[in-house]
């Protein structure tokens, strides 16, 4: 143990009546020193033991309340800050009250939390000040949280053979086996979280299994000893290995990133990258290589010139092993704070990070951004489990998993609860078909699937049920237009940022935009199930906010509906266009079935007055009703008979408590012989047929007559009725849907 520490022990085991004769400016440079050196776990301890010397000291009680923030004890941080801000009220201080907010969203404290950033913004007299930018973003950002907060089952932890008392971050997962960097140190006393100055950041790797018994094992040779390595990924190849390699400036990195060859499970000697990535005297670090458009990119993050916050988010074309582009700041996401550890989607062309700017739950938060054509859309949170009140960092995806790094509460620790990040998990959830033997209860984010639109669109005051246009064409539009909504919704008789914006603000964040995200993830799950030959129905219904006579409606439902079809036309050049066309027999292997709905669904106190538009057409209210809804998706092995019809095919019901409706559908032979009926099945005690014919004569039709009993579970539903038609194979189906709220 070096000298400096044995200093240190023995000043630690003072009692506290021998402290007094102690000097007190000895216990206050011993505690800045460890501060410096980013060891705060000791700096606490000293600040402490100045503090029952000079119990009055400010200076003392700031040092303490910032070293606390930086060991991540938010509790004992905000209870410090509060002190100090009833004390002082931000004048000697100014940041006392915005750090005091911070805490508190931290802490999961979103209400009061907002009232402390709302505060804080009277005390920063310049607007383009840091205090009051991040003190109004924190305002809107509580706000959110305020309506984006549930209870909701967490991510699995990793077991104690990988995450430990010490910090562990997961970095590429493969076949079971993890690579993830963990911050040991040479010794560790069992009531202590830090100890000794030999604490180096390494590289494990480790099989992940519950069956195997294997430690994790430090890959060596990529680095010299006392040198920290971290953020490894691989290269597209998986001839690299790129990671991190970092030097103390105290206790604080300066990184660069290095590759390794990789040869038969061996790594070669590291070498770091040119100086166009690793701009001299910069902190660089978190590659991660992703092939976009044919060509290979390097993402990082960086605090080299030309960056905006502390931390950017930059990318550089691999023009070859040796040759770099130069490198290019990722502007759409990057804010005046910090944005880390990327990591790009090849398959879905999204790119997620995690950033301490945009709207969350506290801390960093993982967002991901849409790359449509050239531009990066606006960054979407990906909200609970993976994101909570602590710091949620270096999210990655590989196989059937997501993993997340987090310090969040349940974290292994001994002392400070939120001290050290563990390594998290979860399988991942897909739109999925329910078997048919069960009722559809889709109480997952998957469905209903709704897309909006901008008022009167597509092709306003048209007359035709038909559009040329795509959803995704009036999805960038409409989000062209965020900032006309924004300006005239706006009240001049209220503060800039006042409700209406707010609210207008996260409906575009966390409707429009999660709408084409979802949107995006169904088409994956599309793609995957007309490649197994399956054949999938689709179920969509329309919106429309009542500005227009009924009839014009529903021809605007059905405008949107079209969209929706010529989005999936031109999905990756037409790669579903084909399904979407009948063929010979009168199949198309992609169907849509519509609901057009227009007004009659849509809600009847939203203002219909055209004089009002900042109510009627440009308000968070009228915005939320110009939709589709994709309630349900149906995969089957192979296609119903196409010459008997029912009508409707699906039936939307209306939700009436306590009461029990009747139903029809009406069933159509259009064959030259008369069809015989063996059995009608539906696969819910909600339903109960009434009326059951037992032959369809040659070009007739009969009734079916059920009634239905509402469930009493909220939730959205989607029932079967199944026609089965002796001679036939497959059954003739019709559908009934509700939503329970």
């Amino acid at each position: 143990m070096p000298r400096l520490y044995l200093t240190l022990f023995i000043l630690l085991a003072m009692p506290l009546s021998l402290l007094g004769q102690v000097k007190l400016k000895d216990l206050v440079q011993f505690a800045d020193e460890q501060y410096k050196k980013g060891d705060y776990y000791y700096a606490i301890d000293f600040y402490k033991k100045a503090i029952a010397i000079d119990t009055n000291s400010l200076e003392l009680k700031w040092k303490y309340a910032e070293t606390l923030r930086a060991y991540k004890s938010y509790k004992e941080a905000e209870k410090l800050y509060a002190e100090i801000y009833a004390r002082e009220e931000a004048e000697i201080y100014p940041e006392s009250i915005l750090y005091l907010g911070l805490m508190q969203k931290q802490n999961g404290k979103y209400q009061k939390a907002m009232e402390t950033f709302k505060l804080a913004k009277t005390h920063y007299d310049d607007k383009e000040s840091y205090n009051y930018k991040k003190s109004n973003r924190e305002v809107e950002s509580c706000y959110w949280a305020l309506k984006n907060t549930k209870d909701t089952i967490g991510l699995q932890q990793f077991h104690e053979r990988i995450n430990s008392f010490d910090a562990e971050f997961g970095h590429h997962y493969s076949r079971g086996v993890l690579i993830f960097s963990s911050l040991k140190a040479d010794t560790t006393h069992e009531n202590e979280e830090v100890y000794g100055r030999n604490y180096t950041n390494a590289l494990y790797y480790v099989n992940t299994s519950d069956d195997s018994i294997s430690k994790a094992k430090k890959i060596l040779g990529l680095a010299e000893a006392n040198v920290h390595t971290g953020n490894a990924n691989f290269s597209k190849s998986g001839h690299y290995l790129y990671f991190s390699i970092c030097e103390d400036d105290g206790y604080n990195y300066r990184c660069k990133i290095a590759r390794s060859v990789v040869k038969n499970g061996v790594y070669g000697k590291a070498d770091t990258l040119p100086f166009l990535i690793n701009h001299p005297n910069s902190n660089t670090t978190n590659p991660m290589e992703a092939e976009i458009d044919g060509k290979a990119y390097l993402f990082f993050a960086s605090n080299r010139p030309g960056t905006r916050g502390a931390m950017d988010i930059w990318y550089s074309e691999i023009i070859s092993d040796t040759e770099f582009g130069a490198p290019v700041n990722l502007s759409a996401i990057n804010s005046i704070d910090n944005e880390i550890c990327p990591w790009y989607d090849t398959i879905k062309n999204q790119l997620y990070f995690s950033s301490t700017w945009h709207n969350g739950l506290g801390g960093y938060d993982v967002f991901m951004s849409k790359k449509i054509g050239e531009k990066f859309e606006k960054p979407i949170n990906l909200k609970q489990p993976i994101n909570g009140p602590a710091n949620d960092l270096y999210y990655f995806e590989s196989e059937d998993s997501i993993f997340v790094s987090s310090n969040r509460l349940g974290s292994f620790s001994k002392k400070n609860p939120t001290c050290c990040s563990d390594i998290y998990f979860s399988k991942i959830e897909r739109p999925i078909n329910p078997p048919d033997s069960t009722p559809v209860l889709t109480k997952r984010i998957d469905f209903p699937i709704r897309l909006f639109f901008k008022n009167d669109h597509p092709n306003p005051t048209s007359l035709l049920a038909t559009t040329k246009l795509s959803y995704e064409t009036t999805y960038l539009d409409y989000k062209k237009s965020f900032e006309e909504y924004l300006t005239k919704v706006n009240d001049d008789s209220i503060k800039i940022n006042n409700d209406r914006e707010v609210r207008l603000e996260n409906f575009f964040s966390n409707s429009v935009d999660k709408g084409y995200n979802d949107l995006l993830m169904l088409s994956d799950s599309i793609e995957l199930h007309l490649a197994q030959k399956k054949y999938v129905t689709l179920f969509v219904k329309g919106f429309a906010s009542p500005l227009h006579q009924t009839n014009y409606n529903i021809r605007l439902s059905k405008r949107r509906i079209n969209s929706f079809y010529n989005y999936l036309s031109s999905y990756k050049n037409g790669l579903f266009k084909s399904a979407l066309e009948l063929n010979k027999n009168n199949e198309a292997q992609l169907q849509i079935i519509e609901i057009p709905f227009g007004e009659y669904a849509a809600n009847q106190l939203t203002s219909d007055d055209f004089n009002d538009q900042k109510n009627s057409v440009y308000s968070y209210e009228a915005s939320i009703e110009r939709k589709i809804e994709i309630i349900g998706m149906e995969v089957a092995n192979e296609k119903r008979d196409s010459m008997l019809y029912i009508t409707p095919s699906i039936l939307y019901l209306n939700e009436k408590k306590n009461t029990v409706q009747e139903i029809n559908f009406f069933i159509e032979n259009l064959m030259e012989s008369e069809v015989l009926i063996d059995t009608i099945e539906v696969n819910s005690p909600a339903l109960k047929i009434t009326e059951i014919p037992t032959m369809i004569a040659a070009k007739k039709g009969q009734n079916i007559k059920l009634q239905f009993t509402q469930p009493k579970e909220k939730g959205l539903y989607l029932f079967t009725i199944d026609i089965k038609v002796r001679g036939i194979k497959m059954p003739i189906r019709a559908y009934a849907s509700i939503e329970i709220k």
